[in-house]
Formats: C-alpha cells, structure tokens, sequence
C-alpha cells in the first residue's frame, strides 16, 4: 500500500514537472529555426501527460468538477477568441487546442494546488533548475533532430522574463521551507535556482528585467521579511512615495543607458495605434500583429517625414513590445475589457486572503515582475510564462475562491478506462496531424539546408513535400519563395511571396519579391517591391542599392544619380562589409555618371 502511493506521488511530480517544462521546448525551438516543438508541447505532451495521470493516479478518487468565478470568466474569454477568430477565418486546429489546454491547465491548478503543493514545488524546482542548467550550459537536447543546427540566440530580454518569474516564487519557496530534512533539501533547491536566476538576468543585460526584478523582489522581501509590527509602524503612504521616486530615478538612468531603444518602442507604440484605429472594438484576432505591423510601418513612413534618426531605430517588427496595446491589437477593446475583469476578479480574490504565506507572498511577487515586463516586453508570447502565470493565480486563489458550479460523482474505474480510450482515440487523432506537421518542418529544414548548398533541385521535392502542412506558415513561404527566385523560378518565386505577404511581410519578402518581378520584366512592380521595403526599414541599405540597379536598368540615370547620393549620404546603423560594397558601387554610379 505504502509502495503504491510512494510510486502515485511520484507520478504526480512528474506530470507537474512536465507541465513547468514547456520553456525547454520554447528554447529548443529557437535555437532549431524550423521546428515547432513548443507546437508539439502545447498539443501532445501536456494533454497525454494531463490524460494518462488523471487515469492512473487518480483512480480511486470521486470526480469533482469545481468551477470558480475566476476559472467562470477565463472561459468566456476562451469563448470570445474562439468565436472571433471562427468569423475571421483565423482559427487553426492548434490554436482551438492551445486555448482549451490552457483554460484546462488553469482549472487543474485551482482545483488541485492546495492538496498537491508539496508535489507542486518540487516539481517547479526540479523543472527551473533543469532549465537553468540547460541555458546557463547552452545545452541542446533536442538537436540531435535538427539538420543544420542554426543555433539562433534567443532574445535575452525576452529570455530574462521568464527567469525573472521564477525569482520573487523561488523567494517564498525558500522562506516557507520548513526547519526539517526534507525541508532543508527544499531551501538549498530554492538557494541554488534564486543564484542561477539572478546571474542569468544580470547577464542578459536586460534592463527591464533589472526593474521588474527589483519591484517584485522588492515586495516579497517587505512582506516576508519585516516584522508586521514594524510594518504597522511604517507610514504606507511614505512608503508608497520613496519606492515612486527611486523607482522614476532608477527608470531615467536605464532610459541614460539606451535611449535609443526606448524611443525605437515608442515608435512601434505609435504605429501600432493606427492599426488599432482599423478595428478598435474586436480587433484583428488573436496572433495577427505580426501579419499586420510591417505593413502599416511602411505606410507610416511613406506618408511622414520622418527625421533620420528616428529612421534608423525602425526595424523588421513582429511583436508589440507593451501586451496591453497586444491586446487591443489583436482583440480590441472587448478583449481588454475581459483581460481587466479578469485580473480585478483575481484581485479581489487575492486580498480575501487572511494571513498569507511566504510561498503567497512570492506569487504576488512573480506576478508584479510579470506586469512590469509586460509594459515595455512581450512576455506573455512565451507559453512558460503563461503556465506560470497561471499557476501563481491558482497558488493563490484554490480554496478561496467561492465555487458557483460544484459537481461531484464516482464513476466505476471501467467508465474511466472507457473515457480514456475515447480521449485516447481523439489525442492519436489530433497528434497524427500535428506529427505530420513537426514533420514538414524536419523536411523544411533539409531541403532550406539543400538550397543553401545551391543544391535546389533535391531541395525543391523537398520543399513541396513541406509546403502541404506548412502552407500558412509566414516563414516557410518567406524561405521557400526566396530560394526560387534565386534558383531562377521567378513565376513560382512570385506567386509563393504574394501569399507570404498574408502572413509575414518584411523586408526580405519584398527584396526578393522585387527580384522576382524584376526577372520577369514587370519592372514597374519591382519597382514598388523595392520602394516599399525601403519604406518599411529605412536604415537597410539593400533595398535602395536594388532600386539604384532597377533604375540603371530601365536606362533612367538621373534616378539612378539621385539614389546613389542617397547611400553615400545616409548614416551606417550596423558598418558590415555588404553595407561598405554598396557604397562603393554607390560612388561607382556618381563617378561613371559624371
């Protein structure tokens, strides 16, 4: 009997462990360049794992299905995007199953955090400090699947978000551990990942991860470590003013740092704002931003005069950098509005708290760093952090939250083997095609390996093979349509980046597509090409060296004269020999023209 639940308490771990796993799959899914294991994460792993549990550890237990407000109201903001992106045409299989995997992921941390939350730190513990691991050893697990091994960086800022939700929990974890063994094994786990935490953060010179850090660390320390006596002799509201004003003198000097790139968010703040203006009440659906942005920047520019320096912080943009104008973005201002109900609801429910623990206390904390970040970052595009998000609510939420549905029944263990069965069928069903698809980018990655060698005749086979699955991925027909072109196949080339266009405009798309066009002697469209991906990144040189080609080209040298001086003239964001030979080719024109 003893060995029975030794070995369910175990299973339980583990299936926690695999849920607080997803940002390994986020990491090797950058690091890879082509494959989506986040996609077979959010799809397969969580929901086998969640499924096979439920059925075997949790047997002999009646079924309780108990819905709070919190959980009530996730769900009908479940419903809006679900229906929203069913009247615009957006909603993928992935994206239905990723909303009710986290709308069932929530449910399960409320209902059962309170009677697993030994289970439930260990499991984050022993996760955090194997990604730790992992990252600070730039340790790849996966990439023996991979075929070129691109080991594309991933944003530090947007990396440090996540490790700066771990700190403030990590914190209250550590506090709450108790004087035992067992205890004491716990605040070393704690110790060793608050250390690794903090000098990743330091290293990711992230500066919003430094504030965010500081608040939400700030908080938990104030209210973990200080007496209360001490803390009701503390005036709040002088409190209140020191942590404002140290705050606005900490916020000036990282602003000192880089001012740059506070104004290049400002700039993306702005436009974004006109994109708002098209669909301001329901929005654009959930993920269009990046289909979205480029294009309004490049009629921002067109349309403005707009100084030089301002030109050279624009660049290719696919996230918002503030999740609230995401948010409007994407689900306009119904969406914000369920996004500010839920977080009020949450709210309330966190200050019917009587006497919170350390463990309470670090999820406020986490929460607060997570807030902070979402001001100027994009974290909330990490699937770890919404895990986490989510957890830190269910910490302090379950068993506190008053149920407005509670059902309770016992089915006989053969139901549940039935049930299992049924969900198993359909979870095969799902994963069939969701393999299929982790499989056409495997074929993806070979044949892009393929077109790299100049080997495009095996890699074209290769490339249709994967354009079945991947026909609605922006990337995929980015890459594929700019290896034709180079390969000769204008026409195709062409037709592949006009439908890339619906799904990820940028720069490289209409420096190709212009090639495209200009091979096929439509040199007015290439033109156009050229002209707006100059408009939509400035500061690139290559756009306005092609127009100067085009120009010479069509046999109009005064055009080409006035594009030249234009090179030579404009300031050099990032010097790099390709920038160096266009301003030699550059002088080159003035000179023969003279």
């Amino acid at each position: 009997m003893a060995s029975n639940i030794y070995i369910k308490n175990i299973g339980i771990v583990l299936f926690l462990a695999v849920v607080f796993l997803s940002h390994i799959f986020i990491l090797e899914e950058i690091n890879s360049g082509f494959m989506e294991y986040n996609r077979i994460y959010i799809t397969f792993v969580f929901p086998l794992t969640l499924l096979l549990t439920s059925t075997f550890y949790f047997p002999w237990r009646p079924i309780q299905i108990k819905i709070s407000r919190i959980s009530l109201f996730l769900f009908f903001l479940a419903l809006y995007i679900f229906f929203e992106l069913c009247i615009i045409g957006l909603l993928s299989q992935y994206t239905a199953i990723a909303i009710f995997i986290f709308l069932l992921l929530f449910i399960f941390f409320q209902q059962t955090y309170q009677q697993f939350q030994s289970k439930y730190t260990l499991a984050f513990l022993i996760t955090s400090l194997l990604i730790t691991f992992l990252y600070q050893g730039q340790l790849h697990p996966f990439s023996i699947f991979s075929t070129m091994k691109m080991n594309v960086p991933i944003n530090s800022g947007s990396n440090a978000n996540y490790f700066t939700s771990l700190i403030p929990f990590t914190l209250g974890i550590y506090f709450q551990a108790s004087p035992q063994r067992t205890g004491k094994i716990i605040k070393l786990l704690a110790l060793v990942l608050f250390i690794f935490c903090i000098i990743t953060i330091f290293n990711s010179h992230a500066r919003l991860a430094y504030v965010s850090i500081i608040i939400g660390l700030g908080y938990s320390l104030y209210k973990i470590i200080l007496p209360e006596k001490m803390k009701l002799r503390i005036n709040k509201r002088y409190v209140w003013i020191t942590c404002a004003l140290l705050l606005l003198v900490l916020l000036y000097i990282l602003y000192s740092i880089n001012k740059e790139s506070v104004h290049g968010r400002f700039l993306i703040y702005k436009i974004s704002f006109n994109i708002i203006q098209e669909n301001p009440i329901f929005g654009s659906g959930l993920g269009s931003f990046k289909s979205l942005y480029n294009n309004y920047q490049a009629e921002y520019f067109q349309s403005h005069k707009v100084s030089v320096p301002l030109q050279l912080l624009a660049d290719d943009t696919f996230e918002p950098f503030n999740e609230i104008l995401r948010i409007l973005v994407e689900l306009g201002i119904v969406g914000l509005s369920f996004v500010v109900i839920f977080v009020s609801i949450s709210y309330r429910s966190i200050k019917m708290i009587k006497n919170p623990t350390p463990i309470q206390y670090g999820a406020i904390g986490s929460l607060l760093s997570i807030a902070v970040c979402c001001t100027l970052s994009y974290p909330l595009s990490l699937t770890s952090i919404i895990v986490n998000v989510f957890f830190f609510i269910a910490v302090l939420t379950a068993g506190i939250e008053p149920e407005l549905i509670s059902w309770n029944f016992s089915p006989h263990f053969s139901f549940r083997i039935a049930l299992t069965i049924c969900v198993s069928i359909l979870s095969f069903l799902i994963f069939k095609k969701e393999i299929r698809y982790l499989e056409s980018c495997y074929v993806w990655e070979k044949a892009s390996f393929n077109a790299l060698q100049g080997d495009f005749a095996t890699a074209r086979p290769l490339y249709n093979k994967a354009s079945v699955e991947l026909s609605t991925n922006g990337k995929f027909l980015v890459n594929y349509g700019s290896e034709q072109i180079i390969a000769g196949l204008s026409k195709e080339g062409v037709l592949t980046l006009r439908k890339a266009e619906n799904y990820l405009p940028c720069t490289t798309l209409y420096l190709y597509l212009g090639d495209g066009y200009s091979n096929l002697y439509n040199l007015h469209k290439a033109e156009l090409s050229y002209k707006k991906a100059i408009s939509m990144v400035p500061s690139k040189f290559m756009g306005k060296y092609k127009l100067m080609k085009l120009a010479l080209k069509r046999n109009k040298t005064s055009d080409a004269t006035n594009i030249a001086r234009e090179i030579l003239s404009y300031p050099v964001k990032i010097p790099s020999p390709e920038v160096k030979n266009i301003k030699i080719s550059a002088s080159k024109v003035l000179t023969d023209q003279n």
